[in-house]
């Protein structure tokens, strides 16, 4: 296979719902727990709320990269 065919059939719409979905789970739980225990939040906090969804955003493209993108379809 070559590597322009390969890239032809990536479509930037589909990465970036593959990136909401994987940060949304994260970020909701982090925001709920923010929001129920907010005696407790510090600024410090701030700094996981944006790191863990940003993972978890690289996590949701890697693996529909992996899906749909890099295994070749019989």
């Amino acid at each position: 296979m070559e590597n322009h065919q390969l890239s032809k059939g990536i479509k930037p719409k589909n990465l970036l719902l593959a990136a909401l979905l994987g940060a949304f789970l994260p970020f909701a739980v982090l925001v709920l727990i923010i929001l129920t225990k907010e005696d407790v939040f510090e600024t410090w906090m701030l700094f996981p709320l944006t790191i863990i969804p940003a993972g978890g955003a690289f996590g949701g493209v890697f693996f529909y990269q992996m899906g749909f993108q890099w295994v070749p379809r019989s």
